[in-house]
């Protein structure tokens, strides 16, 4: 390959043109036509660099994969629009590319490559997690009440608010598709968790917070909003 040798190890997995922010001596941003590289090994960018009075020169820059920074299990590397923003351990990259599908399918590519995860796998584990943390503020089993004897997922919309201690405010969403069961026709019924039980579930768990009513009490209201 021509201004980048691959290693023995190292297949490339997209390739293509982008434009590169770079940032002047005096402050101003510069937009350099470079080619983008990503191997599962590296993301490299190539320029060409004119110089005064002299031929011009390739400039290779090559970027460890594992210099990515990582944040709640996410790779920084962000999309908005066209434009795509890579932050690495002891720098950051800015890059626009010309249509969307080449954008789409590049950070697709490496989002993968960095995390070892696909999109599915990511988008999945980003919904238990939100599921984990509203079930251990409303103290109630989000996914066992979601079950149901014919294998259908529910759909789960929570929204919870601050509470009396000064939580932060949380608003989460989590919605699972409704799983058919090839077995039976006309089964295409969710087990849904209305915003009304929630704001109730999140009343009685004040009281019970507070010790306006017992634990026995407590479990007994809570039963009987979750079985309605």
């Amino acid at each position: 390959m021509k201004n980048y040798t691959l290693q023995k190890d190292e297949t490339v997995l997209y390739k293509g043109n982008v434009l590169l922010l770079n940032e002047e001596n005096r402050g101003k941003i510069k937009k350099v036509e470079a080619e983008l590289i990503l191997t599962n090994l590296n993301l490299v960018f190539i320029t060409s660099v004119k110089k005064l009075f002299r031929s011009g020169c390739v400039k290779t820059e090559v970027f460890s994969l594992e210099e990515v920074k990582i944040y709640n299990d996410s790779p920084q590397i962000i999309r908005k629009n066209l434009m795509v923003s890579v932050y690495l351990l002891s720098s950051e990259k800015f890059f626009e590319f010309s249509d969307k599908k080449e954008v789409k399918d590049f950070t697709d590519k490496a989002l993968r490559v960095v995390s070892g995860k696909s999109k599915f796998v990511r988008a999945v584990k980003k919904a238990q997690k939100a599921i984990k943390e509203t079930e251990d503020e409303l103290g109630i089993d989000l996914v066992g009440a979601a079950k149901t004897t014919a294998g259908i997922a529910g759909s789960v919309m929570v929204k919870s608010t601050e509470n009396t201690v000064g939580a932060k405010t949380r608003f989460l969403g989590v919605v699972a598709k409704t799983i058919m069961n090839p077995n039976k026709k006309n089964q295409n019924k969710a087990l849904s968790i209305t915003d009304d039980k929630i704001e109730k579930l999140k009343e009685i768990k004040d009281l019970w917070d507070s010790g306006a009513i017992t634990q026995t009490e407590y479990d007994k209201m809570k039963a009987s909003l979750l079985q309605d």
